[in-house]
């Protein structure tokens, strides 16, 4: 009975270490898949995910700027343009005032020459 008993221990503990061996072994495949999926880029995928993220955004910033900015360079070319169309129909008034005038100082002159010529 000792024998029996003896032999039935040892099986057990062969038992117990089998098991404990593949618990062992399956931690470690566990592990190592974890391990590898890591090196292989999960967590990379997010930093890559973050990253694009990121540039994305300040790309949309820098258009939004660009917009603003071209926005405001047009009205200030706009009032420029108004600016100076109304210089230049002050001036083109003034050129016209000043031909009338001197059309009136000619038609007076020639009055005054066929006056004197009727003489």
């Amino acid at each position: 009975e000792k024998c029996y008993h003896r032999q039935w221990k040892d099986g057990c503990d062969e038992l117990r270490a089998l098991e404990s061996k593949e618990a062992t072994n399956r931690l470690m495949g566990d592990r190592q898949k974890s391990v590898s999926r890591k090196q292989t880029g999960l967590d990379e995928d997010e930093f890559i995910d973050q990253v694009f993220s990121k540039m994305t955004q300040r790309d949309e910033d820098e258009r939004a700027q660009r917009r603003q900015s071209n926005l405001e360079v047009k009205r200030a070319l706009d009032q420029q343009i108004k600016w100076k169309r109304s210089q230049m129909a002050s001036v083109a008034a003034k050129n016209k005032q000043e031909e009338e005038e001197q059309l009136r100082h000619l038609e007076q002159m020639d009055q005054l020459v066929a006056e004197q010529n009727k003489r």
